[in-house]
């Protein structure tokens, strides 16, 4: 958290003469807020201490990054400091993946996938998933023709994200459409109003839509992502001026993606291009039902997918964005505020022994 980390930061830094360089990815007080049922512009007394203490520390560091424009001009405005923009970018890890590599991500998950198989009324012979299958010999794999559509959400199961949106979309499908393409969505990541949640999908009885929640390895995480055709993002930012990383893993992995529009998503996702923004469930429902038709070959599906291919990696964004921040920030630094608190705590110290060492009898 904010507190106590930047101050804590901000002496160290002192005390050792180094340079403070703060990369914002949100707000503390506002995820503070949150955390209390309170607005960002509350006057509650914990806020209002929180956002005093975030700006004081702000106004003291040699440099700072934030992850939006929006975010820039927030930080210039209202904590008068001057930041440079690095948006969040995948790693390389972050990638499209092999056909073998899905393969083998989905026969070692069976049971997790059981459902969807039981649902789907899908027989499964030798060496097959519900969305892949090996080739006769032993020449390979290949996705399955007649495979269902695979969304994903990321979710942290908490107040920034309402999950009923997509349930209330899903619903509102299967009422329009009894012959809507059998679709598998996975969920994955744990959180508060998970056991809320799954209350109510266990009440939905949704025949067209089978709702996995897994929490997986790190190292299956992206494997699964890039399974992925659909990707829906659910987060709305405390602050209104952070973005959603788990939009960039999706990317990475070249999924296009449907996220809820708040205030800078736009810096992120543009719509059209790289995914479609939603307000409400019902525009949620439409933007599915045009990606998911005519799967696996619809052509509004792969246009978006061309779109996401354009990604930009965190390495190269690193070099030319957060290299010149830091570098900017280290001459900024000095040792003489570290030697000056290390003369008064030397001083202090001197005093106390000297004192101690009186009461004992050791000084005169």
């Amino acid at each position: 958290p904010a507190l106590p980390i930047l101050p804590v930061a901000w002496l160290v830094s002192v005390l050792r003469g180094a340079s403070l360089v703060i990369d914002w990815h949100n707000l503390g007080f506002t995820m503070l807020a949150m955390a209390l049922g309170k607005e960002p512009t509350s006057k509650s007394l914990p806020v209002r201490v929180c956002k005093a203490l975030e700006g004081w520390c702000a106004r003291r560091a040699q440099g700072h990054m934030c992850v939006t424009h929006a975010m820039k001009e927030y930080l210039a405005r209202e904590m008068k400091v001057t930041s440079e923009v690095l948006h969040d970018r995948p790693p390389s890890f972050f990638c499209a993946t092999d056909v073998a590599s899905r393969h083998e991500l989905f026969t070692r998950l069976a049971d997790e996938f059981a459902p969807a198989v039981a649902l789907s009324g899908t027989v499964l012979g030798e060496g097959k998933t519900l969305f892949t299958e090996e080739l006769l010999g032993g020449a390979g794999v290949r996705l399955r023709e007649d495979r269902p559509a695979l969304l994903i959400s990321s979710t942290s199961w908490t107040e920034d994200e309402d999950f009923g949106l997509l349930l209330d979309a899903l619903v509102a499908i299967e009422r329009r459409d009894a012959q809507f393409p059998f679709t598998v969505v996975v969920v994955t990541g744990k959180g508060p109003q998970k056991a809320m949640y799954l209350e109510k999908i266990a009440k939905l009885g949704l025949k067209r839509f089978c709702i996995l929640t897994m929490w997986l390895e790190a190292a299956d995480y992206p494997t699964m992502l890039s399974c992925a055709d659909l990707g829906v993002c659910l987060h709305t930012s405390t602050s209104g001026l952070d973005l959603p990383m788990k939009v960039v893993d999706m990317y990475g992995c070249g999924v296009p993606v449907c996220a809820v529009s708040f205030a800078c998503l736009d810096e992120l996702v543009q719509h059209e291009r790289n995914g479609l923004v939603f307000d409400t469930s019902d525009t949620l429902a439409v933007q599915i039902q045009r990606l998911v038709d005519g799967f696996p070959n619809g052509a509004e599906l792969r246009t978006l997918r061309d779109g996401v291919k354009t990604t930009v990696r965190w390495d190269a964004n690193w070099r030319e964005c957060a290299r010149q921040v830091l570098v900017e920030g280290s001459k900024r630094s000095s040792a003489l505020p570290g030697l000056l608190f290390a003369a008064v705590f030397a001083m202090l110290g001197a005093a106390v022994a000297t004192d101690l060492f009186r009461r004992l009898g050791l000084a005169s």
